[in-house]
Formats: C-alpha cells, structure tokens, sequence
C-alpha cells in the first residue's frame, strides 16, 4: 500500500500533526490487533478534535 501512495505521488509522514490523511492497518481476525486498531482511531480522533491534526 505504500509503494502504490509513493508512486502516486503521496508524500508520507510518521506525524499525525503533519498528515493529512491518516490509514490504519490492521488485521480483523486477531483480537488484540481490533483493540489495538480501535485505539490508534480513537488516539487520533481526539488529535484532531483537539485541532492538533489538519481535519
């Protein structure tokens, strides 16, 4: 998935304060992985509810 964005001309950032697209992966099946995807998603949600990330 990166390499597609890459070669779309995408520029990619490891900082939510800088993105303007955040993409969670993760895996379905595992439930730790679920939980886990759940956070990052609320995490970065509060991120841009407090005005810290582009909306």
């Amino acid at each position: 998935m990166l390499g597609a964005l890459v070669t779309e001309g995408f520029q990619l950032t490891d900082d939510p304060q800088k993105a303007e697209v955040v993409i969670v992966n993760t895996c379905g099946f595992i439930e730790e992985a679920k939980q886990e995807s759940i956070n990052t998603i609320l995490e970065h949600g509060h991120l841009k509810n407090q005005g810290l990330v582009a909306s």
